[in-house]
């Protein structure tokens, strides 16, 4: 319709009605919701950053572990996360950090008594301007010696009878 109008114009009044015809679409653009943002803006996104202390520790000993969380104003909180299972409750995020949280076996028993190699994660939980994010995997192991009892049975009654173990 712009271009029209042009035709008809003479030419020393063409600067005048491109900027009327751009005034026009401007206030088009924004009388329809075009020109600003309405409602709260998404959430940050974010990242999370497992430290520990060591990746050996003895049976039954300690880990110093904690969570740095950057992007957006982290204020949430941070779940520690072992073989996949959360340790503890969640851990207050504060200035972006967990701070040092020293793990102990009377604290994650079930992480720390067991011999081997697990998968130790942080993940932030969140907030309403602040995405959810999760740390990578460290491997940490616990050393030391563990029992295993065996049971046997025999199917003869003479003190040199076979003994059949089977492990689970």
């Amino acid at each position: 319709m712009a271009v029209l109008l042009l035709l008809f114009v003479p030419r020393r009044r063409i600067r005048a009605t491109l900027v009327l015809g751009l005034m026009w679409g401007l206030s088009l653009t924004v009388s329809c919701g075009g020109g600003g943002g309405n409602g709260p803006p998404p959430p940050a996104a974010t990242t999370t950053q497992l430290t520990v202390s060591t990746t050996k520790v003895p049976a039954n000993g300690s880990i110093t572990v904690s969570a740095t969380v950057s992007g957006g104003t982290p204020t949430g909180s941070v779940q520690f996360v072992v073989d996949g299972a959360a340790v503890g409750s969640p851990v207050q995020v504060s200035n972006g950090t967990t701070g040092n949280i020293t793990v102990t076996a009377a604290s994650a028993p079930a992480f720390l008594a067991v011999v081997g190699t697990h998968s130790v994660s942080a993940s932030y939980l969140g907030t309403t301007t602040t995405q959810s994010s999760h740390s990578g995997m460290l491997s940490v192991t616990v050393t030391g010696t563990t029992s295993l009892a065996i049971t046997g049975t025999s199917t003869a009654t003479s003190a040199n009878g076979n003994i059949s173990l089977t492990i689970n």
